[in-house]
C-alpha cells in the first residue's frame, strides 16, 4: 500500500530483528541463575573456611565478640554457610537461602559496632584488610536481594521488569 510517496507497513515488528526480545529474555533470565551459583560456590567457600578454621572472619571474632570464635560457635557457622550454599543450588529452596544468607551476612557486619577499630584505619579515610573483605558482604546482601525478588516471579517479558516509564521506549521495535 502506497500513501503519499511511502510505503507504509503496518505490521511494526517487521522493522525489528526476529527473536530480539527473546534472545533479551533468555539473558535476563538465565542472569539470575549465574548469580544464585556464584553464591553458592563463594557461600560453600566461606563454610568450608569455617569448618577448616582458616577464615578471616575468625580473627575479627576473636577481637570482637571472643566466644564466637571458639569451638563449637565458628563450625556451626560454618555448617550453616555450607547448607545455605546448599539451599542456593536448589532451585525451590533459593530464596529462603538466600533470606538466611543476608541475615548471616548482617550479623557478621556487626562486627563494625563492638569493633571499628578493626575495620577503620587510623588516621586514614580508608578502611583496614579486615574492612574492605566486610565490605564484599554489601555487594553479597544486594545479590540476594536480587534472588529474593528474582525468584518471586520469572521474567516473562521486557515490560515487566521495566518501570512504567520506560515501558512505551521498550515496545517499539529496537533496530
Amino acid at each position: 500500500m502506497v500513501e503519499q510517496g511511502h510505503l507504509i507497513n503496518s505490521n511494526r515488528s517487521a522493522y525489528s530483528k526476529p527473536n530480539s526480545h527473546s534472545r533479551l529474555r533468555w539473558a535476563i533470565n538465565k542472569s539470575a541463575n549465574v548469580v544464585r551459583f556464584s553464591l553458592a560456590g563463594i557461600f560453600f567457600w566461606f563454610g568450608v573456611l569455617k569448618l577448616t578454621g582458616v577464615s578471616p572472619v575468625i580473627e575479627l571474632l576473636r577481637h570482637s565478640i571472643p566466644v564466637l570464635s571458639e569451638y563449637p560457635y565458628i563450625q556451626l557457622l560454618g555448617l550453616a554457610e555450607v547448607l545455605i550454599a546448599l539451599g542456593l543450588v536448589i532451585d525451590k529452596l533459593s530464596r529462603p537461602a538466600s533470606a538466611l544468607m543476608m541475615m548471616n551476612l548482617v550479623c557478621i557486619l556487626g562486627i563494625i559496632v563492638p569493633a571499628p577499630a578493626l575495620i577503620f584505619a587510623q588516621g586514614s579515610p580508608g578502611v583496614t584488610t579486615q574492612g574492605a573483605f566486610l565490605a564484599y558482604y554489601i555487594v553479597f546482601i544486594l545479590a540476594g536481594l536480587l534472588i529474593l525478588g528474582w525468584r518471586q516471579r520469572q521474567v516473562t517479558g521486557i515490560r515487566s521488569i521495566a518501570p512504567a516509564r520506560y515501558r512505551e521506549s521498550l515496545s517499539r521495535p529496537l533496530y
